[in-house]
């Protein structure tokens, strides 16, 4: 009888381009104005990339350039290749230098008497406090602390902190009542149960 054939049976598999770089590892502080390379050591690959989850981005090759301007939590970037399986998405987690944000550190009443000073502090240290009451004009404090802010009449109090490479910290407000403090009832010049004369006339202070 005849041989028996046989089918032979190849499994190919496309090969995966590598994963791009980051020259900023997971878990470093940003500040404004830094810079995050991603590099595919494969020339020919382009990369994509996405900022905090939003759409990914295409860059001009092998390489991106991402200048921090914002607040930055994560970057992620793959690279593609014709010919090749794009590589493993790879996702890095920052933190964003931020200003702390602005405190008042004389108490913690917020009704108080009339004339009373008022002090907010930001503990970044050489940060630029901002503040305003009511809808006063922005007024400045190069040494991140006031103390001059005096509470007259109800009001609301308003403050934010900046500093270079740093975002700007979240804004305080405060609202202030003020309360009334309790007069001594009028006394008169005669003494109570005195006997007057009509037409004497009686003075109260």
């Amino acid at each position: 009888g005849m041989a028996r054939s046989y089918t032979a049976v190849a499994l190919y598999r496309l090969p995966t381009i590598d994963a791009p770089v980051f020259d900023k590892p997971t878990g470093e502080t940003l500040y404004i104005g830094d810079v995050i390379n991603i590099a595919c050591v494969n020339e020919t690959a382009v990369v994509h990339y996405s900022i905090n989850g939003a759409d990914f981005v295409t860059a001009d090759g092998s390489s991106a350039t991402i200048t921090v301007d914002d607040n930055i939590q994560s970057v992620a970037a793959y690279a593609a290749c014709d010919g090749l399986l794009n590589s493993d998405t790879i996702i890095m987690a920052y933190t964003t230098a931020k200003v702390l944000k602005p405190e008042i550190t004389s108490g913690d009443e917020r009704a108080v008497a009339p004339g009373t000073p008022i002090s907010i502090n930001c503990a970044t240290s050489g940060a630029v406090l901002h503040y305003k009451v009511r809808d006063g004009v922005w007024q400045e404090s190069t040494s991140g602390l006031v103390r001059d802010v005096t509470i007259d009449q109800p009001c609301t109090i308003y403050a934010y902190a900046t500093k270079d490479t740093y975002l700007n910290s979240d804004t305080l407000c405060e609202v202030f009542t003020v309360t009334k403090g309790t007069l001594a009832p009028p006394t008169a010049d005669y003494a109570d149960g005195t006997l007057l004369a009509a037409g004497t006339q009686v003075t109260f202070a």
